[in-house]
């Protein structure tokens, strides 16, 4: 087994692909080693940067694996690997054809480092931007998170939060559900405003992208029951529901070629926190 394990990781590669040296390595290992040394990891040699897909080792590996010649916790995770790679290229092919849900999906995945990406903010600020420009409210989404944060771009409350407006007016409850928690606590520079609070946190019902985790919807309602609006309060709820009649979520979403339908096509393994989106089921953030 371990002529097929890759030297730098000492994993069996799930994307192997064979160096100027002569040897197989995992390509994101190899790609890093490269980009900080010029010569072998096992020569000490110099070493040119040109890598090859390693086909032929990959199926003579996935066949060794199957059949059993090849067993034991490694040969676990690189079945555990494999599959989720797996689910990257199918993904990034959907977002090659257009497909705005995929390209969110991988500006997720890059943010989170899941799915054996690795984490990276200008991977994940491009895919969410790709997203954004196809229509995918659930990208604009993300890809304010990453300016209110600073994650692979500069960082600016200003756009993070009209992005984060813009996608929770077109139905993404995540967005609500931050501008409600933004508003009842006063951050990125917002003023504690009760009135947008619960604004934003009634959209998170109407909302018509599910891209928020159960647990978080059920936060949004408990906030609601906790504080009523006063009579003043809700004299001016009504008055500004009556005026943002045409406001109500939207949902502009560019629609994958293929018949199926969202919650069928994604209906991957997303994991979500406070701090910002990341892994949807199919689409759910905190």
């Amino acid at each position: 087994m371990n002529d097929c394990m890759c030297p730098l990781t000492l994993g069996l590669p799930v994307d192997p692909v064979l160096a100027d040296d002569g040897h197989v390595y995992e390509k994101s290992a190899i790609v890093a080693w490269l980009a900080q040394n010029g010569v072998s990891p096992l020569t000490k040699e110099v070493m040119g940067t040109q890598l090859e897909p390693a086909n032929q080792f990959k199926k003579t590996l996935r066949r060794a694996v199957k059949m059993g010649g090849i067993a034991g916790e490694k040969a676990d995770a690189w079945k555990a690997a494999s599959f989720q790679w797996e689910k990257v290229v199918v993904m990034r092919q959907k977002a090659d054809k257009g497909d705005a849900r995929a390209m969110s999906q991988l500006g997720l995945w890059y943010r989170a480092g899941q799915y054996g990406l690795p984490s990276d903010g200008s991977k994940a600020v491009e895919w969410y931007q790709r997203s954004h420009e196809a229509g995918d409210a659930t990208g604009t989404a993300g890809l304010g998170w990453c300016y209110l944060t600073g994650l692979g771009v500069k960082a600016s409350a200003t756009v993070g939060l009209m992005l984060l407006s813009e996608a929770g007016s077109r139905g993404s409850k995540w967005a609500c559900f931050n501008l409600g928690r933004f508003f009842s606590s006063g951050r990125y520079g917002l003023p504690v405003d009760r009135m947008q609070a619960r604004r934003w946190y009634a959209k998170v019902a109407g909302g018509c992208l599910n891209d928020l985790s159960v647990a978080s919807v059920e936060k949004a309602s408990q906030w609601l029951r906790e504080n009523p609006a006063s009579p003043s309060e809700a004299a001016c709820d009504a008055a500004a529901t009556e005026m943002a009649v045409d406001e109500s979520p939207r949902c502009v979403m560019a629609q994958p070629a293929h018949a199926e339908s969202p919650r069928a096509s994604y209906n991957s393994e997303r994991r979500s926190s406070d701090c910002g989106p990341q892994l949807p089921q199919p689409v759910y953030f905190v």
